[in-house]
């Protein structure tokens, strides 16, 4: 039997594979063949055929198709962001007036109008508008927008103390040489990288790192001091994983220690009994690390909650590696217990995973992708035992779903969406973020701006993913307050560690 497939890809060498439907056309018999062999011919013409030119055709269709794909993909990406910025540049024009509005907004307000209304819409964009999209929806107009949406009302943006005062040009470069040096290693190390022998002594990396400046020693003694805390009674493990993680450890710990005894202040009345912290939650904690160490850093007990049990965790006995033999620092027992329940949080009824009072438990989650934070804080609604005190870290925004979104009431009225892909486009728009490693190798998005990429079309991809991101969290943050949260949005450690370092603060005064 003819294959058309096979038969014109060993004509020419230089002959793609046909799509679907060209295959489709060839499978069909041409009318008035009378030769079954590849070299029919047409009654109506006594020439021979010749199959080349299908061929030809085809060659010349492929790659019209894939760039009509390419610009179809960026098209929608442009359409999306116009559906995204003109409902808030609209909402900004209904509680400012015109006039108190900066000219760059007013312009990109202009510039936009007659845009899709929503992102239920899929009407067409004219070129003023893709133009508009382009050119005046740059990083600072983009900003400013989210500024004013977010900063004037419930949650200012704010650095914590310990991202103030221990992070500095030095140490920031001096963190990012390690982290290249310790990527570098485990790309070298290839496959044997998973083997134990990659593994090393907890915090000796960290300190390394961040106390070599012997021009800033008080800074170098706080980076000594809070790596003893938070490591000595930690596991061995690697270079890449310390760094990556340690920071994210401490300022977290240390931001709930801040809010514990910000509520302990409030609490310290004559006759009351004060405030005191029984238990840690970590939701998804996985291999333990981050609760033990809040845990031992606050003196309380911790629970962890997640369906997996890595066999690196801190309460994994024994262990399947032996830890270093020879240590630079003395190790510590842990004091504090740590219970685990291994299923998802959408299955643990409170009572029976935590062995303390929601008034005197603190709840913290990092990384937790998604909508885990929704399903977390409905979950715990629904049992009537939201916590006193709430570290919610959230990443992977793209994965929200609106069927399980805390707050959809607000997505709908801020940006008029409802239906759930309609939510899904736009959280689609959270994938423009640059990694740390490329920003580090300068391998970010930036460094190509061909005709046929996203950024030709949109300036500022990294702002518009910022946008979106804040969108999401700020509907978090009305949703804490309606249950009687007081709601902080910081960043709890800089974006060389992390792109994602943003959390919420909350806790019931």
């Amino acid at each position: 039997m003819w294959h058309p497939c096979r038969w014109l890809q060993r004509c020419s060498s230089h002959v793609v594979a046909p799509s679907a439907s060209a295959a489709a056309a060839l499978a069909t018999p041409q009318r008035h063949c009378v030769d079954p062999t590849c070299t029919a011919q047409c009654t109506s013409n006594p020439e021979r055929y010749e199959p080349t030119d299908s061929a030809a055709l085809l060659t010349a269709a492929a790659p019209r198709r894939r760039k009509l794909r390419c610009l179809r993909g960026a098209y929608h990406a442009s359409r999306a962001v116009a559906q995204l910025l003109l409902p808030l540049l609209q909402s900004a024009q209904t509680n400012l007036d015109h006039s108190d509005m900066k000219d760059a907004r007013k312009s990109l307000l202009t510039g936009l109008e007659g845009s899709p209304l929503s992102l239920h819409h899929e009407g067409p964009l004219q070129d003023a508008q893709l133009s508009a999209i382009r050119d005046l929806a740059t990083g600072t107009t983009v900003t400013d927008i989210r500024r004013w949406l977010f900063n004037g009302s419930l949650c200012p943006r704010e650095a914590t103390c310990f991202t103030e005062t221990l992070w500095n040009e030095k140490s920031v470069c001096s963190y990012q040489k390690a982290l290249l040096a310790a990527r570098q290693a485990r790309l070298d190390a290839g496959n044997s990288f998973n083997g134990y022998q990659h593994l090393a002594e907890a915090g000796v990396v960290m300190c390394s790192a961040m106390c070599s400046d012997t021009t800033t020693p008080q800074t170098c003694a706080e980076w000594a001091r809070l790596i003893d805390l938070y490591t000595t009674f930690l596991p061995d493990r690697s270079h890449t994983h310390e760094l990556e993680n340690l920071p994210q450890e401490i300022a977290i710990g240390e931001l709930l220690r801040e809010t514990v005894e910000r509520v302990r202040r409030a609490e310290d009345r004559p006759g009351s009994d004060g405030f005191a912290l029984d238990c840690v939650v970590d939701a998804g904690g996985g291999n333990g690390f981050l609760a033990a160490q809040v845990a031992e850093r606050l003196q309380c007990d911790s629970v962890v909650i997640d369906p997996l049990f890595p066999a690196h965790s801190i309460d994994c006995c024994p262990r399947p590696w032996p830890d270093t033999a020879h240590r630079t620092r003395p190790a510590t027992r842990r004091q504090r217990r740590l219970h685990r329940t291994m299923a998802s949080f959408r299955d643990v009824r409170w009572s029976d995973a935590v062995p303390a009072a929601p008034a005197r438990t603190a709840l913290i989650a990092k990384h937790l992708c998604g909508s885990g934070v929704d399903e977390v804080l409905r979950q715990l609604e629904a049992q009537d035992c939201l916590p006193r005190i709430f570290v919610l870290a959230p990443c992977c925004f793209h994965k929200c779903s609106l069927d399980t979104y805390i707050n959809p009431e607000f997505v709908s009225a801020l940006l008029g969406l409802s239906a759930a892909d309609a939510f899904h486009r736009l959280m689609r728009l959270t994938d423009w973020n640059a990694s740390v490693h490329q920003r580090l190798q300068g391998t970010a998005p930036s460094a190509s701006v061909s005709k046929k990429s996203v950024r030709h079309f949109v300036s500022c991809p990294e702002g518009i993913a910022a946008s979106v991101e804040a969108v999401v969290t700020y509907g978090r943050v009305q949703w804490l307050q309606r249950h009687g949260y007081v709601v902080r949005l910081v960043e709890y450690v800089l974006n060389c560690v992390t792109p994602k370092n943003r959390c919420l603060v909350a806790y019931r005064p």
